[in-house]
């Protein structure tokens, strides 16, 4: 005779019971960092930042008298030249220039022919410049760059080139070409500005 084994009094677990918890973290994925706006072409850039013209101007003053001091006390020691800024200038203009007279110089500087006179006699007497009578008015003159001139002005920039060199050794190539550009642009506009400063101005009357 078999033996009936009575039913467990235990009840057994539901699914619901028997299936292991659900961890939030693992099954949803992190979300994804929102999108940046799009950059459509052609659309207005945001605008800049107004500045203090005024502000500005004084900083440019300030350097440009920084580079003038330089020029006028560290360069010209360093090069062992006594020239003076107008006098660097004009040698510079004489290198590239064909023979001038001296009405054509003074009108290049913007001065009358007697401050012109002055320069030139200095420069001569330094042997920097030689005058020759004008082929085509034997009345008049011309005035060339001499051999000592040319010499001396090339030890000035020579020595100009070495120094900004060392002071630009720090700069990328792309901050150099932005430098540059910006430069030539200001020297630019600053000569057309003075230009148009001394014009004279038309009649005003009838």
């Amino acid at each position: 005779m078999s033996t009936v084994v009575p039913p467990s009094s235990t009840p057994e677990p539901s699914p619901s019971e028997s299936a292991p918890p659900v961890s939030v973290h693992s099954e949803v994925a992190p979300s994804a960092p929102a999108p940046s706006a799009p950059v459509i072409p052609g659309a207005p850039s945001p605008a800049p930042t107004p500045v203090d013209r005024t502000v500005l101007a004084a900083h440019m003053g300030a350097a440009v008298q920084a580079i003038e001091r330089w020029a006028r006390r560290t360069l010209h020691r360093d090069s062992g030249t006594s020239l003076s800024r107008n006098e660097t200038h004009l040698l510079a203009h004489l290198a590239t220039a064909p023979p001038q007279r001296m009405g054509e110089l003074a009108q290049w500087q913007g001065v009358d022919r007697s401050t012109m006179s002055v320069q030139i006699r200095s420069l001569g007497e330094r042997e920097l410049v030689d005058r020759s009578p004008d082929p085509a008015d034997r009345r008049a003159s011309t005035v060339t760059l001499s051999a000592e001139g040319r010499a001396t002005l090339e030890k000035y920039l020579g020595r100009a080139s070495q120094i900004l060199e060392l002071t630009f050794s720090g700069w990328s190539d792309q901050d150099l070409a932005r430098f540059d550009g910006y430069l030539a642009r200001f020297a630019a506009d600053l000569g057309h500005g003075l230009a148009d400063d001394q014009a004279p101005s038309g009649p005003t009357g009838a």
